[in-house]
């Protein structure tokens, strides 16, 4: 992860979740304690996670793409690591931020042309034989 990632996570809260968040949970849930907790649940799962194991990767038969930014909160060289763990694995790296490329709501800040220059892309891979 970039320098300071797991430090911000570690001292975030709720009220550090963007108001977007809330609200969208808020649609779909319907109750106002949902995004609370699940904030709470993401973040202790995310304060615990652990890498999983070369051989765990090495044994995913399926083919795969791998997918990031140059500028996402995961480094790029992370990527290639992974990609290169995975016997069947692709690998994108586009520019951008983390979830602009994929119309992620607050990165993208509405504006789909990331995701329009990314789409071909993930269609290929799926259409691929």
């Amino acid at each position: 992860m970039v320098d300071g990632f797991w430090d911000g996570l570690a001292a975030g809260t709720f009220d550090d979740l963007p108001a977007a968040y809330r609200d969208a949970d808020l649609a779909v849930s319907r109750d106002p304690g949902h995004a609370r907790r699940m904030f709470e649940l993401d973040r202790e799962l995310m304060l615990g996670f652990e890498d999983f194991p070369d051989d765990l990767l090495a044994s995913i038969a399926a083919p795969t793409l791998i997918v990031g930014a140059d500028h996402d909160v995961v480094r790029a060289s992370h990527f290639v690591e992974l990609a290169s763990l995975l016997p069947n694995a692709r690998l994108l790296i586009v520019p951008g931020i983390h979830g602009d490329y994929l119309g992620e709501r607050l990165a993208a800040g509405g504006d789909a042309a990331a995701l329009r220059r990314t789409l071909p892309h993930l269609l290929a891979f799926l259409d691929a034989p």
